[in-house]
């Protein structure tokens, strides 16, 4: 089970409980490096490693020739990687049948099978999955966590003014670290950015190149991570990231070439959009639909434009477009704790809104993002943000359940009814 190497509690630890007495397995599928294995260990009684290279093709012929058997392990069993074995599914299904117990198998995947012909039936019921991302700051024990999402939700106000005296220095270096557990486990700070540039090496030299044989080309895959590094935040057009790529190589790729690397970015789970939020308007505001473009870890798009924590603390417009990322990557890693999905919204006249909350229950808040907490800053943040809430009507004709401003400041507290001011640093789900 357990091993003597220190673990930082991960939020999902109680999601893999519920599951595994919900359901005969769970699938945990994220981001390489991102703990899945380190995490599934935890709850596993034995474990397969389809990674082990010396003997991963004996893994699969036994996989194979007698599935009854591979599987024949105590439970819950880890099958780590198991996208390797994709046939597997039908045996794993058909174990948890015959066994008519919960808790069976385990299944990490840093990659989903793309082919779903191997499934016999959808495994409903029987199999659910979640995604696990990079460690937020409050699993990092960065964030005091004094502020609850599921709290404000709860309609339990924020009473007290919280000071959080972390410096913007600090917060620089989270951004470039990213949520690698390696890297948030080594206490020097030259090595622990070290690490994270080396992750994201890996990933262009190894996890491309080297694991999927028609993914080869360097200079492409480096150039579409730039760009999309360049473009962090923003809605901009699969057409205009095309063309970026083919400008600054000086060599014409297709477009249907580039989108071929880019949809495999979003299989390894390396990008990930935000979904624009379609509200009821009273009045007739075209809505544009475009998603925004997010790395899973920011820390990915820091090192593929090779930026240094001094760097962003030299330039705070890239530094707040980075700050963002970080903070959605840990909205999602909350609001997916308590039911909730993340979005943002954007119309016809570039009025934005960084991020909608919205839960399964119909409640929702809405949240923007600024790395500055100057009180007229924060001032036009929240008027534009409450003639948003002004406008729409939810299915439900409900108002927000509160109003955000999430910032890298010191201080947290409540502005007037229903709307906070949070520095990232004291948030948990």
């Amino acid at each position: 089970m357990q091993n003597n190497k220190k673990y930082l509690n991960r939020i999902c630890d109680e999601t893999i409980k519920d599951y595994l007495k919900a359901s005969g397995a769970v699938i945990i599928k994220g981001l390489k490096w991102c703990g899945k294995s380190t995490t599934a260990k935890r709850f596993a009684n034995s474990e397969i490693y389809m990674q082990d290279e010396m003997n991963k093709d004996i893994l699969k012929l036994e996989a194979k020739r007698n599935p009854a058997e591979f599987l024949n392990k105590k439970p819950p069993l880890l099958i780590d990687e198991w996208q390797e074995i994709p046939f597997i599914w039908n045996s794993i299904r058909y174990e948890i049948d015959k066994r008519n117990e919960k808790g069976q198998f385990i299944l990490t995947g840093s990659t989903m099978p793309t082919d779903n012909s191997f499934k016999n039936h959808s495994g409903i019921g029987r199999i659910n999955e979640f995604m696990m991302r990079t460690m937020s700051l409050y699993e990092s024990l960065e964030s005091t966590g004094d502020i609850s999402l599921a709290k404000l939700f709860n309609g339990i106000k924020l009473d007290n003014f919280i000071l959080n005296n972390t410096p913007l220095e600090d917060i620089a270096y989270y951004v470039c670290r990213g949520g690698w557990p390696e890297s948030i486990l080594c206490e020097d700070r030259k090595i622990s950015l070290l690490t994270s540039n080396l992750y994201y090496k890996s990933l262009v030299n190894f996890d491309f190149g080297f694991t999927n044989k028609n993914y080869n080309n360097n200079d492409l895959i480096k150039a579409l991570l730039k760009s999309y590094s360049r473009n962090i935040g923003s809605q901009v057009s699969f057409k205009t990231i095309s063309d970026d790529i083919n400008s600054s190589i000086g060599i014409k790729y297709s477009e249907k070439l580039i989108k071929k690397y880019l949809d495999k970015l979003k299989e390894l789970f390396i990008i990930e959009e935000s979904n624009a939020w379609l509200p009821n308007l009273r009045s007739n505001t075209v809505i544009r639909t475009s998603s925004t473009k997010y790395f899973l870890d920011q820390s990915i798009g820091i090192s593929a434009l090779g930026i240094s924590p001094n760097d962003l603390l030299q330039d705070l417009n890239t530094f707040g477009l980075y700050f963002e990322n970080m903070c959605i990557r840990d909205l999602r890693i909350y609001a997916e704790k308590i039911g909730g999905t993340i979005h943002h919204y954007r119309d016809k006249n570039n009025f934005e809104i960084d991020t909608i909350i919205h839960l399964d229950n119909g409640k929702w808040a809405l949240i923007e993002i600024k790395l500055n907490d100057d009180m007229e800053i924060i001032k036009k943040a929240i008027d534009k943000i409450k003639k948003f809430a002004s406008l729409v009507i939810d299915k439900y004709n409900s108002l927000p359940s509160f109003i955000m401003i999430l910032t890298a400041g010191t201080k947290a507290y409540q502005f007037d009814d229903n709307v906070y001011v949070v520095p990232i640093t004291t948030l948990k789900d």
